[in-house]
């Protein structure tokens, strides 16, 4: 199941994964750090808001969404390599304490899998 913090889907997404009666762990749910997000601080509070909307302990996979924020897609030459670095750093003090399964992005060289 696909969200994003930019669609604004995760709360229903979340409510479908609750109730749906598929054991949790036969469910592939993924979500997206929005693209303004670019400081440790911002993306791990956005990471934690997700889950709480989608009222789960954990996602299999998160992503940064886009290497610019969405004001500035394909109109600007900065690509944010230092603010998507803290970024990243958030998505992996979440996979280490388990709330995350995966991590990627369009910034990502490496993705990590648990």
């Amino acid at each position: 199941m696909d969200t994003a913090q930019a669609y604004g889907n995760e709360r229903g997404v979340g409510e479908g994964v609750r109730t749906c009666g598929v054991p949790r762990e036969q469910l592939f749910v993924v979500s997206k750090v929005a693209a303004e997000h670019k400081t440790n601080e911002s993306a791990a509070k956005s990471i934690d808001e997700t889950l709480g909307k989608m009222g789960l302990d954990y996602l299999v996979m998160m992503i940064i969404h886009s290497p610019q924020p969405w004001v500035e897609v394909n109109q600007s030459e900065n690509r944010y390599v230092e603010g998507n670095r803290v970024a990243w750093k958030a998505l992996e003090d979440e996979y280490e304490a388990g709330k995350l399964k995966v991590i990627g992005g369009a910034v990502a060289s490496t993705i990590f899998n648990r």
